[in-house]
């Protein structure tokens, strides 16, 4: 069996009620499921995720800000596709509350966007793709987005 995907339940927090599923047909309505992602982008040989914030102010013309002061999250354990370790989420998933019950005291499970790009910029890696790609999926998402919604995950 391989992960499939990662659901979160709405309204809770802190890492309450995130599930990883093996089979898209078990994933409950009232959800939002992340297809998870089998060869993710490590540092460290641990899986991360960028929590980035935009502001939409405008959609014609659009116009989007970037807030400069994002976060990048670390599972806290190395990754590994073993089958005895797929319902790991010390490997699996990068949220803040889940990884504080496994990471050692003193330890962080989180860098500032800034220390991200410094460790990038050797490589340019950010910069000359996933940045752009970033800027893509907003502006893509905010054109079908309903009025009302006020806030995209890119979990």
């Amino acid at each position: 069996m391989l992960i499939e995907h990662v659901i979160m339940p709405f309204g809770l927090f802190g890492g309450e009620g995130i599930k990883i599923m093996t089979k898209i047909e078990d994933i409950p309505e009232k959800c939002l499921a992340v297809k998870y992602l089998t060869d993710p982008y490590l540092i460290n040989g641990k899986k991360i995720d960028l929590r980035l914030y935009a502001l939409v102010t405008g959609f014609r013309p659009l116009r989007i800000y970037i807030y400069q002061d994002g976060i990048v999250r670390f599972a806290s354990q190395n990754y590994n596709v073993n089958k005895n370790e797929l319902d790991n989420m010390f490997i699996h998933l990068t949220n803040v509350c889940i990884n504080r019950k496994f990471t050692p005291s003193g330890k962080t499970t989180k860098w500032l966007f800034k220390d991200f790009v410094k460790y990038l910029y050797p490589k340019n890696t950010w910069f000359s793709y996933y940045f752009p790609y970033y800027l893509s999926c907003i502006s893509s998402l905010v054109h079908f987005a309903p009025f009302e919604l006020k806030c995209f995950d890119f979990a």
